[in-house]
């Protein structure tokens, strides 16, 4: 599993401004996690005051280029879903991260973005909790012949129909996640 560019971008971006005087983020994100029954490994993970975030790939992938990556984001600085989605985007933007769709709601998003190395479809879902929030995103590699059809289709909603199909595809095992992360301990 890989979590897109956006999110290591975002990630690149959150560490390059953190200092040693900051406070602590809210926890420590575990080596391994379950999602959707498959056990994933940390593949890289950032503080930044008092937001975390930590992707996870399947055994034997690496970043930048595993298939599929999950990513969470916890933050007890942004206390409901939508500021920290927010935030989220913000950062994504100041990224620079090449994007051909954007879609979603307060607590959901689909992009679909990348280069001509990796392009990704990513479905992110965001929570409030008891005094801070989480979001989680799935990103996975978009296969050539669906990207070049939905460019030069002309088929309107062509990414709405695989943003859609991501949903269909992730939803639950989103949730459960936020949900988990939401219930980690604080230090």
């Amino acid at each position: 599993m890989q979590v897109s560019r956006h999110l290591m971008a975002t990630a690149i971006v959150l560490a390059s401004g953190c200092s040693e005087l900051e406070k602590p983020a809210p926890f420590e994100f575990p080596a391994t996690i379950t999602f959707d029954r498959q056990p994933l490994g940390k593949a890289t993970s950032w503080t930044r005051g008092h937001i975390a975030g930590a992707v996870f790939v399947a055994p034997g992938e690496q970043l930048p280029n595993a298939f599929t990556q999950v990513g969470a984001i916890v933050s007890s600085e942004h206390l409901t879903s939508t500021a920290l989605q927010k935030w989220m985007r913000d950062q994504s933007i100041r990224a620079g991260e090449p994007l051909f769709h954007e879609s979603g709601n307060e607590n959901e998003s689909c992009k679909v973005g990348g280069d001509p190395h990796r392009i990704f479809v990513a479905i992110g879902f965001c929570k409030t909790g008891d005094q801070r929030a989480a979001c989680v995103e799935v990103d996975e590699t978009l296969d050539s012949q669906t990207f070049t059809s939905c460019m030069g289709g002309g088929r309107y909603g062509c990414f709405e129909d695989v943003c859609s199909a991501q949903w269909r595809n992730w939803e639950s095992s989103m949730e459960l996640l936020a949900d988990g992360v939401l219930k980690m301990p604080k230090p």
